[in-house]
């Protein structure tokens, strides 16, 4: 996902002229805790067959859903990062189904909506202030499970009352 990584993994295989060979099988792939900062949409476009994704407790401060070459990623994990700002893809990603982007620095979901079967968000602990952040949720018609929870607005009195009117 970064460079060395990305030169690891191929000069390996060079030799065999079978670059991508090693990886087409490949479904998961857990790089969590590895201060990656930044994804290479090159050394992803090796993993076509990967349909789960850990990225959790890195580096990443901004994430730029358009990078994101994996035609079968159902499951994406962001967790525990740094992340303040999500890019929206200009292109529908329409296979992923569960995106965990708890403990982040999140002040606005931009983005998340192009997800159109995303079933499962979680957006816990960040730093959501208003319901209003929520809107963009309105049009993911297959999302069954949110959690909010550890959020500004979580923390004011009645949210749920009004989160519940607002769905």
């Amino acid at each position: 996902l970064t460079d060395s990584w990305r030169f690891s993994a191929t000069s390996r295989f060079l030799g065999a002229r079978h670059v991508v060979q090693p990886w087409v099988g490949l479904t998961h792939l857990d790089v969590s805790r590895n201060k990656i900062s930044a994804l290479d949409s090159e050394s992803l476009n090796l993993l076509p067959s990967l349909t789960q994704l850990n990225l959790s407790f890195n580096e990443f401060e901004h994430f730029d859903f358009d990078q994101l070459t994996l035609p079968a990623l159902l499951k994406l994990n962001i967790s525990y990062n740094k992340l303040g700002l999500l890019s929206p893809s200009q292109l529908p990603i329409r296979r992923l189904h569960e995106l965990d982007l708890s403990h982040n620095r999140l002040h606005k979901l931009t983005g998340v909506n192009c997800f159109s079967n995303l079933q499962f968000l979680n957006v816990r602990n960040n730093y959501l202030a208003s319901l209003k952040e929520l809107d963009c949720l309105l049009y993911l018609k297959h999302l069954t499970e949110l959690n909010v929870l550890g959020n500004l607005f979580a923390q004011k009195r009645n949210h749920r009352l009004r989160s519940e009117e607002r769905f």
